[in-house]
């Protein structure tokens, strides 16, 4: 008998029998319990708000055009919007569904009518998340030998972001949760590259503008934050975003969309 403790933060547990050099072995009546009761008992992983089907056909966001104020606010959306995703912990614990959540946000931001506007709208849009606490024991990111840190400097930028949302955006940070991430299941082993979890949505009919800007954003996101090999890009990643906000969100079929996300 094998009793060990299991880390809330663990995605994968390898459960077996391994004979290590020559013979044989028998194994019989092997049981895995979890708190002594058996494993099939044991509590799921946190799935996001299985009840929230608000915007399983569509995300009901119509756009026809795009202003330079629209897409800049559109830029400062998504770049908040995978911040929040990869460090609030309401949204790498996986309780919220963090794509509807947009959705809801999406219509705020782009009738804001300055980036004044629309930076109080995303920082109300965070006030009303999870409060943030104190951590008590903080991530922490080692850089005596890191070939490629996270470009996050930009959270700092009150001159762009305001106060108020820039503020929010740096507690965030510092207060960030260990190994708590719902949208990236687990590191392959042995290789180290993040497998994403994200969710499908199949059946959306095009033109939908609010779930063509969560493709940008989403890919945009993981690029930002796992893709080793981000300074290697020719542009500069920020300018990629702000010109295909615009060529992404206005495509008026299936094909023109998938053409401008390869």
């Amino acid at each position: 008998s094998i009793k060990m403790p299991l880390r809330p933060a663990a995605k994968k547990l390898f459960f077996g029998f391994l004979l290590v050099g020559t013979g044989k072995a028998w194994v019989d009546d092997l049981q895995l319990l979890v708190d002594g009761r058996p494993i099939m008992e044991a509590p799921e992983r946190p799935k996001p708000s299985p009840e929230d089907h608000e915007f399983d056909m569509g995300s009901k966001i119509s756009i026809t055009a795009l202003s330079p104020l629209q897409i800049q606010n559109l830029i400062t959306l998504g770049k908040v919007w995978g911040f929040l995703k990869y460090h609030h912990p309401a949204v790498t614990g996986g309780t919220r569904q963090w794509d509807f959540d947009l959705f809801r946000e999406l219509p705020t931001v782009l009738a804001a009518r300055s980036r004044v506007a629309a930076n109080s709208a995303i920082a109300r849009w965070i006030e009303g998340l999870d409060p943030i606490e104190e951590c008590v024991s903080c991530a922490q990111l080692d850089i005596a030998d890191i070939q490629l840190r996270p470009d996050i400097d930009w959270i700092s930028r009150e001159s762009v972001l305001g106060k108020p949302l820039s503020g929010l955006l740096m507690r965030i940070y510092r207060n960030r949760a260990k190994d708590q991430q719902f949208y990236v299941a687990a590191l392959a082993p042995g290789i180290g590259n993040p497998i994403f979890q994200e969710l499908n949505y199949q059946d959306i009919q095009f033109p939908d503008a609010g779930y063509q800007l969560l493709a940008v954003y989403r890919f945009w996101n993981i690029i930002e934050y796992w893709f080793p090999y981000r300074d290697l890009i020719d542009d500069d990643w920020d300018k990629v975003l702000a010109q295909y906000i615009p060529r992404v969100a206005l495509a008026k079929d299936s094909a023109s969309y998938q053409r401008e996300i390869q």
